[in-house]
């Protein structure tokens, strides 16, 4: 599993939702994340695709990384849904696509678009904001290598926030 993936999915899990990822079907098919909150009875597809190099645009010939291409190839694969109908026992289900911020260009029309599939777009870096700032006050040492590191790394965050509100009442 990929680390945004995971990031993802500790996520999810701490705002009440159970998840099951990384999961493979045939024909090299892949679910990222599936996450059920039955309190509120919503069912999540979540599909992570966040790219460094360059970002999530409305049209994108050259890598498909764009809110036409994408969702078809993730969300409307008949294997996908046919799979995910039978865990969930609807096809009533939210489908998510999270990528790395929001994009410079385009943004509007990409929402628009986003809309019209009835996808919602997140972006992990308020994702990873929010979720170190829930580490910095969880007071339970964690096990995962991947949430303990980020809760290490809220730690220091908070440290320097307090050095720098220090300075400047001293100064």
């Amino acid at each position: 599993m990929e680390v945004e993936e995971h990031i993802v999915e500790e996520y999810f899990r701490r705002k009440g939702y159970l998840t099951n990822s990384n999961i493979r079907l045939e024909g090299n098919r892949e679910i990222d994340i599936l996450a059920l909150n039955r309190e509120e009875k919503r069912y999540l597809h979540i599909e992570v695709s966040v790219r460094l190099g360059y970002s999530f645009q409305l049209v994108d010939n050259a890598h498909k990384f764009d809110i036409l291409n994408y969702p078809k190839k993730k969300f409307e694969d008949s294997q996908v849904k046919e799979y995910i109908k039978e865990i969930f026992g609807t096809d009533d289900y939210e489908k998510v696509i999270v990528i790395w911020s929001k994009p410079k260009r385009d943004w509007g029309e990409i929402k628009e678009a986003a809309n019209e599939q009835k996808i919602t777009v997140l972006f992990l870096e308020d994702i990873l904001k929010e979720l170190l700032r829930d580490l910095k006050h969880d007071k339970k040492n964690q096990r995962d290598e991947i949430i303990r590191t980020l809760q290490l790394v809220s730690r220091i965050v908070e440290e320097k926030e307090d050095c720098g509100k220090s300075k400047l009442r001293s100064g």
